[in-house]
């Protein structure tokens, strides 16, 4: 028997996710820089490369990857459960890595804030309520102040 076959959707999903995810990782390659130190260089995670090796459109990743992902915890689940559990596994492990290089400064700094804004990652602050005041009431127990 082929460990290889899928058996549902969602193991077909998987096993094709795997497969670029292990694509990505074969990419990977030493660099030897001018100042003497080593770095690595790969195909990166990309959500439009789990698109194009899913065969789906982003909108429909993006769509699962919003809603919450199916309850676990259920003795059996749906079929499609199963494939939109499989789905937010996958959207996860790109935005890990998109994450992961980001704080590792293998990203450009614009790329990764445009890239990172997309999941939901903000560095805009959020106005204060307007109308809030702050009453200061100082005490002088000793008297010093008369």
């Amino acid at each position: 028997m082929n460990d290889n076959l899928a058996n549902s959707p969602a193991e077909f999903v998987r096993l094709a996710a795997q497969a670029y995810f292990d694509a990505c990782d074969a990419t990977r390659e030493r660099v030897d820089l001018k100042n003497g130190e080593i770095t690595y260089h790969q195909v990166p995670y990309t959500m439009a490369g789990l698109c194009a090796q899913l065969g789906v459109a982003r909108s429909v990743l993006e769509e699962i990857s919003k809603a919450p992902p199916p309850d676990r915890s259920k003795e059996s689940m749906s079929e499609e459960d199963e494939l939109k559990k499989v789905l937010h596994w996958a959207v996860a492990r790109v935005e890990q890595y998109t994450v992961e290089r980001a704080l590792l400064g293998e990203l450009n700094s614009s790329v990764a804030s445009m890239l990172l804004r997309g999941w939901g990652y903000n560095d805009e602050k959020k106005p204060e309520p307007q109308n809030q005041s702050v009453q200061v009431v100082l005490e002088d127990p000793c008297g010093y102040a008369q």
